[in-house]
Protein backbone atom coordinates (compact mmCIF):
# COMPACT_ATOMS: atom_id res chain seq x y z
CA UNK A 1 0.00 0.00 0.00
CA UNK A 2 1.32 3.43 -0.95
CA UNK A 3 1.69 6.21 1.58
CA UNK A 4 0.15 9.48 0.45
CA UNK A 5 1.86 12.84 0.72
CA UNK A 6 -0.69 13.95 3.32
CA UNK A 7 0.02 10.95 5.54
CA UNK A 8 3.77 11.38 5.39
CA UNK A 9 4.16 15.17 5.46
CA UNK A 10 0.86 16.37 6.90
CA UNK A 11 -2.19 18.05 5.47
CA UNK A 12 -1.76 21.10 3.23
CA UNK A 13 -2.60 24.51 4.69
CA UNK A 14 -1.28 27.08 2.20
CA UNK A 15 1.62 28.08 -0.06
CA UNK A 16 3.69 31.13 0.78
CA UNK A 17 6.14 31.99 -1.98
CA UNK A 18 8.13 28.81 -2.63
CA UNK A 19 7.25 27.27 0.75
CA UNK A 20 4.39 24.93 1.60
CA UNK A 21 2.92 25.03 5.08
CA UNK A 22 1.55 21.71 6.31
CA UNK A 23 0.05 20.50 9.56
CA UNK A 24 0.51 17.00 10.96
CA UNK A 25 -2.28 15.96 13.33
CA UNK A 26 -2.29 12.79 15.41
CA UNK A 27 -5.56 11.96 17.11
CA UNK A 28 -5.94 10.62 20.66
CA UNK A 29 -5.78 6.83 20.87
CA UNK A 30 -7.20 4.43 23.39
CA UNK A 31 -4.62 1.85 24.46
CA UNK A 32 -5.62 -1.38 26.11
CA UNK A 33 -3.51 -1.88 29.22
CA UNK A 34 -3.11 -5.31 30.73
CA UNK A 35 -4.64 -5.35 34.21
CA UNK A 36 -5.09 -1.57 34.28
CA UNK A 37 -8.06 -1.05 31.96
CA UNK A 38 -7.91 1.45 29.13
CA UNK A 39 -5.51 4.36 28.90
CA UNK A 40 -5.69 7.30 26.52
CA UNK A 41 -2.67 8.55 24.58
CA UNK A 42 -2.82 12.32 23.94
CA UNK A 43 -3.16 13.72 20.43
CA UNK A 44 -0.70 16.27 19.00
CA UNK A 45 -0.64 19.01 16.39
CA UNK A 46 2.57 20.04 14.64
CA UNK A 47 3.10 22.75 12.01
CA UNK A 48 5.81 22.24 9.39
CA UNK A 49 7.39 24.24 6.54
CA UNK A 50 8.49 22.43 3.37
CA UNK A 51 10.30 23.54 0.24
CA UNK A 52 9.48 20.83 -2.27
CA UNK A 53 9.93 17.53 -0.43
CA UNK A 54 12.54 18.92 1.96
CA UNK A 55 11.60 19.89 5.51
CA UNK A 56 12.82 23.42 6.18
CA UNK A 57 11.53 23.78 9.73
CA UNK A 58 9.19 21.82 11.95
CA UNK A 59 8.02 21.40 15.55
CA UNK A 60 5.71 24.43 15.53
CA UNK A 61 2.80 24.44 17.96
CA UNK A 62 0.26 24.69 15.14
CA UNK A 63 -0.11 25.70 11.52
CA UNK A 64 -0.62 29.40 12.29
CA UNK A 65 2.88 29.76 13.77
CA UNK A 66 4.34 27.93 10.76
CA UNK A 67 2.62 30.39 8.40
CA UNK A 68 4.10 33.33 10.34
CA UNK A 69 7.63 31.86 10.15
CA UNK A 70 7.29 31.01 6.43
CA UNK A 71 6.29 34.61 5.68
CA UNK A 72 9.34 35.87 7.59
CA UNK A 73 11.51 33.59 5.45
CA UNK A 74 9.91 34.98 2.28
CA UNK A 75 10.43 38.56 3.53
CA UNK A 76 14.09 37.82 4.17
CA UNK A 77 14.44 36.55 0.59
CA UNK A 78 12.56 39.59 -0.75
CA UNK A 79 9.86 37.62 -2.60
CA UNK A 80 6.75 39.02 -0.91
CA UNK A 81 5.15 39.72 -4.30
CA UNK A 82 4.73 35.92 -4.77
CA UNK A 83 2.38 35.68 -1.76
CA UNK A 84 -1.37 35.86 -2.31
CA UNK A 85 -3.04 38.94 -0.80
CA UNK A 86 -5.86 36.73 0.46
CA UNK A 87 -3.37 34.76 2.60
CA UNK A 88 -1.76 37.96 3.90
CA UNK A 89 -5.18 39.25 5.01
CA UNK A 90 -6.34 35.92 6.47
CA UNK A 91 -3.27 35.36 8.68
CA UNK A 92 -2.60 39.10 9.34
CA UNK A 93 0.99 38.86 8.05
CA UNK A 94 3.59 41.61 8.11
CA UNK A 95 7.38 41.68 7.72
Amino acid sequence: MRVSKGDKMGSYICRIGTYEVRQKVTFPQKIKGYGRGQETKKGTTEGRIYKGKNLVEGKFVDGWHAVQKAYKLVCREGNTNHVSQKIVDRYNLSC
